[in-house]
């Protein structure tokens, strides 16, 4: 799986993924940036699925940031995702998040 960025947060780190109503599933993730991300989820379990509901937080522990995903692509590495929807306030926390660890 490929993500061209400029920016993007490489380590790992935890999201909250939402199916559906009532069906959530903390897991890991990766290759962050303002498009998208990499889940590490079984792509089977969401070989049903198109969007998915995503909450995840920032390094400060208090902002966080909740997207409507597309999923993009499934492969044994993981599960590809594009930002389909997001609230303005929470891109710009990401955006100022991806831009402090650009510069680390």
């Amino acid at each position: 799986m490929e993500m061209i960025v400029a920016d993007r947060r490489l380590q790992p780190f935890v999201v909250k993924e939402t199916i559906k109503p009532g069906i959530e599933f903390h897991r890991g993730a990766r290759d962050l940036s303002i498009e998208g991300m990499v889940l590490d989820t079984p792509p089977d379990l969401l070989e049903n699925s198109r969007y998915i509901w995503l909450e995840f937080g920032l390094d400060d522990g208090e902002d966080r940031v909740k997207a409507l995903a597309e999923i993009t692509e499934k492969d044994q590495l993981g599960v590809k995702v594009r930002f389909k929807h997001m609230f303005p306030d929470h891109k710009r926390k990401l955006a100022i998040f991806l831009d402090k660890e650009a510069l680390n």
